[in-house]
This record gives C-alpha cells, structure tokens and sequence, in this order.
C-alpha cells in the first residue's frame, strides 16, 4: 500500500486488465505444471555425459548403418553358385552343382541395428535423467521410451525368430543308420557309405513357428573348405516350402525360401565322398580299431541356419534330430570325432 490513492487505482487498473479473470489458460497450466518442484544442481562430469550421450550414439547409429550398407543388408553372400547356364531351371539332382546355399560369410544386421537402438534409447533415457527434466512429464515420459527402446534393441540383438525343426528325416542315398541306442533320446545317426568322389543325400526339415515370414537363407561354416569336406550344396523341392518331399529327380538348387508362419521347408543336404572316405566297407554295428578307423567329419544335429525378417539378417542355430557322418580312414588328415 502507498500514500498515493490516484497510484494505488491506477495500478488496480492495470493488475485487473492483464490478470484472467477465470484462472490460467490450459497451456499456461501445462507449462506451470511442467515446472520441477525441485532443480538439481547436476555435477561438471556428469553435465559433460549428458551432453556427450547423444552425440556418441548418433555416431554408433551411423557406424552402425555404414556397415550394413558397406556388407549386405537383406542378401547373405554365398559362394559356389552354379554358372549361369544353370540355376532355378535345373531339374534333378545333379553333384556337379556345388555350393548352393552353403554361406561362406554373413551380417548380423538385425544385431547391429538392434546395437544401435539400445545407444540410442540409452542415451536419450540417461541423458533426460540425469538432467533437469527428469520430474517433469516430458522427461518422465522420455525416460519410459529410452528403457522401452533399450529393451527393443536387445530383443533385435537376440533375434529369436521362432524356426525349429520340421517332420522330414531321411537319407535317400549311400547313407546307413547307426542301431538305435537301447535308452535316450538321441538324434538318429546317418554314416556315409560313400566311396571317394560318390555322392550322398541326407534330408532335414525347417518349420516356422512365428507369427511373421522368415526368408531361409541358406546354412553357415560349411563352405570355406569345400575342397575337402563331404557337404557339398543344399537342394530343395521343386515346388519350394511345403510339406512335399519328392525323389532325387524333382529336386532343384537351392535358393532363398520364404516361410510364411507355421509352413515347413524339406531341405536336401548333398556330399562327395572325400579323399579320406572309408567308403561302402563300412558297417554301423562293427567295432573298429584306431588301426582300421581314425575317425568322423559331421554335420549335425546344430545347424547354423541364416535367416532373415523383413531385411534383417541374423542367425540361429537349430536342432534337426539327426546327424550326418562320414567315416574317415586312419592317416588321412581333417577327421574329427563325433559329438553334440
């Protein structure tokens, strides 16, 4: 209060004409509302990390994309594909056709886009934290998102896609089965009765089992030695996916094959018999010396199957019940016993 009465009116007035009249707007409200009941006083180093977070994931984000555009982003590369004259149009098996689906090297995009989005909602969720807007709605909300974001990259980084093994088993040519063990679930046992540069067929099944399309690339680590090693190219039905499993002479090389969800892909797996190859002497129920036997190549019952969802590529691993072998003779280098 004054001793001037013309003032004290005056600045009624002016009070009466700029105050609402019916409280403060909803936007004004909001921004009231938005305002930290308390402010924290954030340390040097911990200001410098906020500030830095965004920055150093933004640079992880582009290395990230850098090198799925410098590798392959949809397409694992596959060695050993057959000439031009041959391909999709070649009908019936045929063991000069080597490499087929048998992938030398591969990106796990789906990883590093996954990598990517956990240093980016990481630093987005630590730096809105760690800073003065962390009591506020907005950064609350920011917050939330980061950890969501956290936990969408680490399930692109795991990539479960959901393929299992489907209900083909077989091994149509110059494979024998090992005797059934007398207790135990074990994957059945196929030897190679091959003789040196013989082919051999085995087949296995793959089944999707998630709610999305899963391109079937092709299996990995089988191909960097194709010159000594039994498994030679992968085959396929000619019609593709589906339940069929046909002779030797409806199959065709194979491609990328989408699954749509719960549909099964009948794959043939083929070899030569190697250098080392104990050949068709051998019998599955005879027990052999170090002197007569040295020892197995393998392919199975794990196989490393790449996929790929909607572009990205990454790998899993998946228990077909069944294991391939090729006997080796004693002196013969590349032999390896049998295991899981």
């Amino acid at each position: 209060m004054t001793n001037n009465s013309a003032f004290e009116a005056q600045l009624r007035r002016q009070l009466a004409a700029t105050r609402p009249t019916e409280g403060a707007s909803t936007t004004l409200a909001a921004r009231v509302r938005d305002i930290p009941e308390r402010v924290r006083l954030t340390p040097p180093a911990i200001a410098l990390l906020v500030r830095a977070a965004v920055p150093i994931a933004a640079v992880g984000l582009a290395a990230a994309a850098l090198l799925i555009a410098s590798f392959g982003f949809t397409r694992a590369p596959v060695v050993g594909l057959p000439p031009d004259s041959v391909g999709a149009a070649v009908v019936g098996f045929d063991p000069a056709i080597q490499g087929t689906g048998l992938i030398d090297d591969y990106v796990r995009s789906a990883a590093l886009v996954g990598l990517a989005v956990v240093l980016l909602s990481g630093a987005v969720g630590v730096g809105t934290f760690l800073g003065p807007r962390a009591g506020t709605r907005r950064g609350r909300l920011m917050i939330l998102g980061g950890v969501l974001g956290v936990f969408a990259g680490i399930g692109l980084i795991r990539f479960d896609v959901g393929l299992t093994v489907g209900g083909l088993r077989g091994a149509p040519l110059r494979y024998v089965e090992a005797p059934a063990p007398a207790l135990g679930d074990t994957p059945i046992l196929w030897f190679s009765t091959a003789a040196t540069g013989e082919p051999t067929v085995g087949t296995f099944s793959l089944r999707n089992t998630s709610a999305l399309p899963v391109r079937i690339e092709g299996l990995v680590g089988y191909s960097k030695d194709l010159g000594i090693r039994h498994w030679k190219a992968l085959w396929i039905p000619v019609n593709g996916a589906g339940l069929d499993a046909p002779a030797l002479d409806q199959i065709r090389p194979f491609e990328p094959v989408t699954l749509e969800p719960m549909q099964e892909l009948n794959v043939y797996i083929a070899g030569i018999g190697s250098p080392c190859a104990f050949g068709p002497a051998f019998d599955p129920e005879a027990e052999y010396s170090a002197q007569d036997l040295e020892g197995y190549t393998q392919l199975g019952p794990g196989l490393q199957v790449v996929v790929s969802v909607f572009g990205l590529t990454s790998m899993e691993t998946v228990d077909v019940g069944e294991t391939f072998a090729e006997p080796i003779v004693p002196g013969c280098n590349g032999g390896t016993t049998l295991g899981g």
